[in-house]
């Protein structure tokens, strides 16, 4: 299971457009939507032949000092994971 993702580069769209990201050897769609102060996106990927599917939400602190990304994903063989990320500001 591959709860992140090495890219120096991700474009996303806030307008629920669907979205084509090459990452390294495979290709990743997403879809993405401003949902109050939480920004949510859903992807799908294939990964090593097999199809991966996941949600992110990203959202901000009132005071702008925190970040904090939620991970959830799973692929077809019922595997699943998940991660919480806090990024604070110094």
């Amino acid at each position: 299971m591959y709860l992140g993702i090495l890219t120096n580069s991700l474009k996303l769209n806030t307008d629920g457009s669907e979205v084509v990201n090459q990452i390294g050897p495979f290709m990743q769609t997403s879809r993405t939507t401003l949902n109050g102060n939480a920004l949510e996106t859903d992807w799908k990927s294939e990964v090593k032949g097999e199809p991966a599917e996941g949600h992110w939400t990203r959202t901000l602190s009132d005071e702008g000092t925190r970040m904090t990304l939620k991970i959830t994903e799973s692929s077809t063989h019922g595997q699943t994971g998940s991660a919480e990320l806090v990024f604070k500001k110094k």
